[in-house]
This record gives C-alpha cells, structure tokens and sequence, in this order.
C-alpha cells in the first residue's frame, strides 16, 4: 500500500497527531512549515507596521554605520591583492580596494535578503533591501580620496 493510500484512509485526527509530532522532532521540517504557514493574519507580532519600521530604522543604522566607518583615504597597501598583473595606477588601485570593501558589506546584506526570500518572507527581505538603499543614500564621508560622489558609486 502506498503513502496516499494510506493517507486517504487515516483520520483527521491521526493526520493532525502525525504532523505535530513531526514538527517537533523534525527542525528542517518545523523551518518549512513556519516558512510556508506563517503569515499575518496570523497575529504574529514582528510583522506589525510599527516593528518594520522600527527595524528599518535600525538596520539602516547599521548599516549606515558600517559604510561611514570604511576608509576611503588610508588603504591598506600590505593586504591589496592586484587584479591582473602589470601596472596599475595608484588611483585605480585605490578604486579597486574600495570597490573590495563595499563588496565585503554589501554581501552580507545581500545573503540576509536572500535568506529572507527563501524562507517567503519577501517583506523583511523588501525592507532589508531598502534599508541598503537609504544607507547608500545618506552615507557621508568628509574625506574621500577616491570617489567623486559615494552615492552614486554605492
């Protein structure tokens, strides 16, 4: 007898035993459940406007905090890893471990985002996202040897 046979012949009862018992011995299982059946009808409390906003504002601090602290005038000469080999300006060596260090940054957000819309929460994902934005938009930096406007370099 196969699984849906057996499936159709069982009681509600004994589905709804079957799962739970699955759900609390099984993580992987649990983590796709909660992915797939968590929403917000639901009444969960961490998908309210005023929490998403409230984690907007701190993610974008974050990350903001992140991007201010990148130095832009001291490079670090002893760790510059060349991208071809022959002569590359000081200038466009500079852009590159620049380049380097945003991409660090903006990798870990981009993996957090992508956790995000694995698991289908696309709106926690959505807000990540433009919580990246604003910080690119508003990262400041009084001395910047490389780029003309960050902004529009992020």
């Amino acid at each position: 007898m196969d699984w849906k046979r057996i499936l159709d012949v069982l009681t509600i009862e004994d589905k709804v035993l079957f799962l739970e018992e699955l759900l609390e011995k099984n993580e992987r299982v649990r983590s796709q459940f909660l992915s797939r059946f968590r929403r917000e009808s639901f009444g969960d409390p961490s998908l309210t406007k005023a929490s998403f906003l409230r984690l907007f504002e701190e993610e974008k601090a974050g990350i903001l905090n992140e991007l201010e602290r990148l130095n832009f005038v001291d490079f670090d000469w002893d760790n510059y890893i060349p991208r071809h080999s022959g002569y590359i300006p000081d200038y466009e060596a500079c852009e590159y471990m620049a380049e380097d260090m945003i991409t660090k940054v903006f990798d870990k957000y981009r993996e957090k985002i992508l956790v995000f819309i694995r698991q289908g929460k696309v709106a926690e994902g959505a807000m990540l996202l433009a919580s990246v934005y604003q910080s690119c938009t508003e990262a400041y930096y009084e001395e910047n040897y490389v780029f003309d406007d960050t902004e529009e370099e992020f």
